[in-house]
């Protein structure tokens, strides 16, 4: 769905923009990255149980706060015409 948009868009930043959202939001629950869930299965091996709820109320405010400062990371180069 994003590649007509991104194939027509000049420069670089929204592919930059697009590798750092999915990048990022992995980080929001046990199932938006493979990682996550093998640390979880990790963690349940040696007796630590972490459910959904707890990982979500971990992982909102990182993701969060990641995506925002990657917001505000591009916003600056691309006003700084490092990105275009």
């Amino acid at each position: 769905m994003c590649l007509p948009v991104l194939g027509n868009a000049s420069g670089d930043i929204l592919w930059i923009a697009l590798a750092a959202g999915t990048t990022l939001g992995g980080n929001l629950t046990i199932i938006g990255a493979s990682a996550n869930i093998i640390v979880v299965e990790g963690a349940s091996r040696e007796g630590v149980k972490i459910g959904f709820m707890d990982f979500l109320k971990v992982g909102a405010p990182v993701t969060l706060a990641t995506l925002s400062l990657a917001a505000l990371i591009l916003g600056l180069e691309y006003w700084a015409g490092w990105l275009t």
